[in-house]
């Protein structure tokens, strides 16, 4: 079952990295353009992670259905499902978009930004907004190839679309090879249409010879497909929705904190990243075996796959929270050069190193339960750590107490805890394994 395991996650951790260097990037070079344009990611990088996240939730619905279809051998039952939740994709994208478009300014409005704040993070979302339905189509994609038992390939794809963001990233901040300088406009761009890129070669994939998971017969939707996504999708909606609702007013709190913490706490985000998504790549495994495993009558195996993507994450983790331990300096140097800022960082990510293994049991046990059909369990965990944990003690930390950035950090260490120890209780107490979709 390990090796299992390993050969569904080693690949999707890649991508996860991959994924996250787009933006890792964008903040790396926009520190080396300019403070403001660094700080500005504070609030652009949360509210397009936030928009994204949240509305691509029915992606749990994809991978639920998909790898339970994929486990029963009913491969037209999967396809059906896979083409319903890509029309979803599309609709919500254009909505997103459309909408997020018309309420930008207002909603950075909200962070009362100093300076030139409120203009830069503006024209980073715009061009971001726009390319949601590409954006969207492009993750829900993802989903189906994974649930499917295909790692590899998303892997592949995530590989060019990050090497056409550094190139994208370069030329367009700076004005290299003949582009014009644009700054943080640049980086949007850059990064839009990289992920644009990830969408058309997933697109190619699964409608491709080699796998042909989806065909052009499954199209219209399926109004069963479709009302089956949505019945496992909606928890796992309200729980974004709660989840970067609690994010947001958090990434608030900090903004308060002046421009070098918000600069400093982007730094930290950024390599903490690396990790968040490492632990997702596990819960990638541990989904795609929970659904699989259900679906061929193995609620034993399945229950067994998703401990060792659990107990592989913990460990992974642990060894980055010995590197946030040892040399927190190095980790954060490549993403400014205001010294200030710099120390700062360097001493949160210390700090960050105590959430790291309950965060790693807290994102894959997640991501398996989500994987059985069980987006209630995280959905209730999910809004007792974020509001009743998170906000509470980094406002009591941070403001009351008056320990600042750092305090901020002991607060998430906190939340991923209670987070963890809730999960393991739902998983053990095996409502999941009665669960029909």
């Amino acid at each position: 079952m390990r090796r299992e395991v390993l050969a569904l996650a080693w690949p999707a951790i890649v991508q996860s990295l991959l994924h996250t260097l787009v933006f890792a990037v964008d903040r790396a070079m926009l520190g080396r353009y300019g403070r403001a344009e660094l700080s500005s990611m504070q609030v652009a990088g949360p509210l397009s992670w936030s928009l994204v996240s949240i509305f691509t939730s029915f992606a749990a619905g994809t991978i639920a259905t998909v790898a339970r279809a994929w486990g029963e051998g009913d491969r037209d039952k999967a396809a059906q499902h896979a083409a319903a939740s890509l029309w979803m994709a599309l609709l919500v994208g254009v909505a997103v978009g459309g909408i997020g478009l018309a309420l930008l300014r207002p909603l950075v409005g909200f962070f009362h930004l100093e300076g030139e704040g409120p203009r830069l993070t503006t024209a980073y979302l715009q061009i971001i907004l726009a390319a949601a339905p590409l954006l969207f189509l492009g993750i829900v994609g993802t989903s189906v190839l994974r649930a499917s038992g295909d790692t590899k390939t998303p892997m592949a794809i995530a590989i060019l679309a990050n090497l056409a963001n550094v190139a994208g990233n370069y030329a367009l901040i700076y004005g290299r090879f003949g582009a014009p300088e644009l700054g943080i406009r640049g980086a949007a761009l850059a990064t839009a249409g990289s992920l644009g890129l990830e969408c058309l070669l997933t697109a190619a994939c699964l409608f491709g010879r080699r796998r042909r998971v989806l065909a052009l017969r499954h199209f219209p939707i399926d109004r069963t497909a479709a009302a089956r996504i949505l019945r496992v999708s909606v928890p796992a909606f309200l729980e974004r929705v709660a989840m970067h609702s609690g994010f947001l007013v958090f990434a608030g709190i900090v903004s308060g904190l002046g421009e070098v913490s918000a600069a400093a706490n982007q730094i930290c985000i950024s390599v903490e990243s690396f990790s968040f998504l490492a632990a997702e790549g596990f819960g990638v495994a541990a989904a795609t075996i929970m659904g699989q495993k259900l679906g061929a009558g193995r609620p034993d195996l399945a229950s067994r796959g998703c401990r060792e993507a659990v107990l592989l994450s913990v460990g992974f983790l642990c060894f980055g929270a010995l590197l946030y331990v040892l040399v927190p300096a190095v980790l954060v140097a490549p993403f400014s050069r205001d010294a200030e800022v710099l120390a700062l960082a360097a001493g949160c990510l210390a700090v960050g190193a105590l959430g790291q293994p309950t965060m790693a049991v807290g994102i894959t046990l997640s991501s398996g339960l989500r994987g059985a059909g069980d987006t209630r369990g995280p959905l209730a965990v999910t809004m007792a750590g974020v509001w009743m944990v998170r906000l509470a003690t980094s406002w009591l930390f941070a403001v009351r107490l008056g320990w600042g950035l750092p305090g901020i950090w002991y607060s998430t260490a906190l939340d991923w805890a209670v987070r963890a120890a809730l999960l393991v209780t739902i998983f053990r107490f095996g409502r999941w394994r009665s669960i029909r979709l």
